[in-house]
């Protein structure tokens, strides 16, 4: 498997970074995340994002993964230990060779702290049992709201947004159209930490 064509790209207020995926077979899927410009020096603009996504796809394929680009080296580093994990959980993940075109040492920045949220009961929870401790708010478009249904993310988006004035905590709104290739091989509740792995690591630069 193969990860290539990475691209950072600016248009209107949004910024992107996105990639292309190709498989064994020549299946090929793009995948991108995109956020709001005023939170732009908040992504890394590196590969390591892409690397958390394709993981597990490459383990269930048994397919080693190829990296047209640059990765943390504390991810690679820790990437043998996270493959070790997932195949404890007895899903048929396998451990698969990696290498990378780049590494890259992470800068030692120690950024505010976010909270994944979509407004439902897990997340409210958590923001308020540790709110003295969150700066920002993660509301991720295309996990539990697909990125062609922009009327229900419009009635959504309301909320959080009202939310995130009423606390007075940031909001960082993501749109990802990850879920739509993952669906393809996972069941999303096993998927879905995968993509916040992955959000994670495209937001590293500004939040722990």
């Amino acid at each position: 498997m193969k990860v290539t064509e990475i691209n950072y790209s600016q248009r209107n207020s949004k910024v992107r970074l996105s990639t292309q995926i190709i498989l064994n077979s020549g299946k090929k899927h793009d995948i991108y995340f995109e956020i709001d410009k005023e939170f732009k020096d908040f992504i890394a603009k590196d590969a390591s994002p892409f690397l958390a996504a394709t993981l597990a796809l490459s383990m269930k394929k048994r397919e080693s993964l190829e990296i047209d680009g640059a990765v943390s080296k504390n991810l690679m580093t820790n990437t043998p230990k996270i493959m070790k994990i997932l195949k404890s959980w007895n899903v048929g993940l396998s451990p698969i060779s990696i290498q990378a075109k780049f590494l890259k040492k992470d800068l030692k920045k120690y950024g505010k702290i976010g909270c994944f949220f979509s407004g439902g009961v897990d997340s409210f929870y958590t923001y308020l049992k540790n709110k003295n401790k969150i700066s920002y708010l993660i509301f991720v478009h295309g996990f539990d709201i697909s990125v062609e249904n922009l009327e229900l993310y419009k009635k959504i988006e309301k909320n959080i947004i009202k939310i995130a004035k009423n606390q007075k905590v940031k909001l960082v709104k993501v749109k990802t159209n990850i879920r739509e290739t993952f669906d393809q091989y996972f069941d999303w509740d096993m998927s879905h930490e995968f993509a916040i792995a992955s959000i994670a690591l495209f937001l590293r630069k500004g939040l722990i």
